[in-house]
């Protein structure tokens, strides 16, 4: 049998009334930011529910959106590719929270 690394993500969609999304540009790297574009989120810890580390991200990450997002649903994705950085085939769950950014 072949090695499989599995990782289990939680991210945010959160779209305006005007139809933009709100993404992430980028990530710093000590004193380097790297360019990505993507939506903002996290890895699943441990035995975190995937709840509780959409709390984490708000309370971590985006703390400014705290309060100003109302949660629509959610919708779970996966697919499987070679990590960039370990070289190793990795199935990636992706659950995805829709919301709507409020004014």
């Amino acid at each position: 049998g072949s090695v499989v690394r599995a990782v289990s993500l939680v991210v945010l969609r959160a779209e305006r009334q005007d139809g933009r999304i709100f993404m992430q540009i980028g990530k710093w790297h000590g004193d380097r930011m790297t360019c990505n574009i993507m939506l903002p989120g996290v890895k699943q810890e441990g035995s975190e529910l995937v709840g509780e580390t959409l709390g984490r991200m708000f309370a971590t990450r985006l703390s400014l959106l705290q309060g100003k997002v109302q949660l629509l649903g959610t919708t779970r994705e996966c697919h499987e590719e070679e990590s960039r950085e370990f070289q190793v085939h990795t199935r990636y769950a992706r659950s995805i929270y829709s919301a709507r950014l409020l004014p």
